[in-house]
């Protein structure tokens, strides 16, 4: 659904995340707690900047130690 509205109203779209680094799981389930005190527990993936890239059907712009970017142009 994201990417549909993204689509929609936008050319392009640049994705930055932080990268996968060594020793970390790359799929798991985390904590947020917010400024009210409320917790939700999120889903967070981790990717290589070419896994990214290959998800979103894009272009690599950022390979870095700890973050990655991605455009996907349409």
């Amino acid at each position: 659904m994201f990417l549909a509205e993204a689509r929609r109203v936008a050319g392009q779209l640049i994705v930055v995340d932080s990268a996968r680094r060594p020793g970390t799981d790359p799929e798991q389930w985390q904590q947020r707690v917010l400024n009210d005190g409320s917790r939700h527990r999120v889903y967070k993936r981790y990717f290589a900047a070419g896994q990214l890239a290959t998800e979103l059907g894009g272009e690599v712009l950022i390979d870095g130690a700890w973050f990655v970017a991605v455009r996907v142009s349409w």
